[in-house]
């Protein structure tokens, strides 16, 4: 979706829009995000805001699109980067805003100066969702080198929608630990964060889980941030006891499962079986 900010800048997301009728979709704007502050500067001043969707788009486009850039930065910009050239844009027909020119379908709209919400149910998956997951790898691993961190490598998991849980693996200094789960936790979409050591392959869910029940107190090793930004499309938060127009709060998550500081790391490495790893069967052939 493309939508102009007040000073004529182009503003680019993925966004899901609820069929309603022929003519009206609802949108997704809980979220703090770009579109949703130029939706809150069109309704103050009582204007429709207008936008256009472009459908079947190349996977860059929709990758960029996903990416949280800062205030300021050009997602088309990063999509030109990323294409290794410039984005193809088309003029709109019935609203003063382009479209991506070899879209192969284009709707032009307005989010209208309502004021008001309606509920909305789950929808399907839909493509950015999985390649989301690549701008939010690269949004957190931003986070952590401007935090300091030693960061190895960083994953979002299939399972939290590709978005919501991160695992990062860090070369640890002392607290280095606590600081990236407080880096990664401070990113507005990411709810549970585990960090681990960098012997940790964090593509193996095993060592993850194996790291996070032998590395791991709870009373010691775990962070809980309440009343933090949530999501109504999440049902932990009970979005449904919630009044018209009320913001869902939740409780974030970070989990250390680094080894503490001051204890030799061979108490707590992985079993090595040692006539599994050394023998080869090719000196017995």
């Amino acid at each position: 979706m493309l939508a102009k900010g007040a000073q004529g800048g182009l503003n680019a997301g993925c966004y899901r829009l609820m069929y309603r009728s022929r003519d009206e979709t609802g949108i997704d704007l809980v979220t703090a995000s770009d579109l949703r502050r130029l939706y809150e500067a069109a309704l103050a001043r009582q204007q429709p805001l207008p936008i256009s969707v472009s459908v079947g788009v190349h996977p860059i486009e929709i990758l960029s699109a996903a990416f949280k850039a800062p205030v300021g930065v050009s997602e088309i910009a990063i999509a030109g980067g990323l294409h290794g050239g410039p984005v193809r844009l088309s003029s709109g027909v019935t609203v003063d805003v382009p479209a991506l020119a070899d879209a192969e379908i284009v709707l032009e709209g307005e989010l209208l100066p309502i004021g008001w919400t309606e509920d909305e149910g789950p929808l399907m998956p839909w493509e950015n969702a999985w390649l989301g997951a690549a701008a939010t790898e690269a949004q957190v691993w931003n986070v952590l080198k401007t935090a300091g961190v030693d960061v190895v490598s960083v994953a979002v998991t299939e399972g939290s929608a590709c978005r919501w849980s991160v695992i990062a693996s860090i070369r640890k200094r002392a607290g280095g630990g606590k600081n990236a789960l407080m880096a990664i936790l401070a990113l507005p979409d990411t709810k549970h964060a585990i960090v681990v050591d960098d012997d940790i392959d964090i593509s193996d869910p095993t060592q993850v889980e194996w790291a996070r029940t032998f590395r791991v107190q709870a009373d010691r090793d775990v962070i809980v941030i309440s009343d933090a930004q949530a999501k109504h499309v999440d049902p932990s938060v009970r979005p449904w006891e919630l009044a018209k127009g009320q913001l869902p709060m939740t409780a974030k998550m970070g989990i250390d499962a680094t080894i503490p500081e001051g204890i030799p790391p061979m108490y707590y490495e992985r079993i090595r079986h040692v006539w599994l790893d050394d023998v080869s069967w090719d000196d017995y052939r």
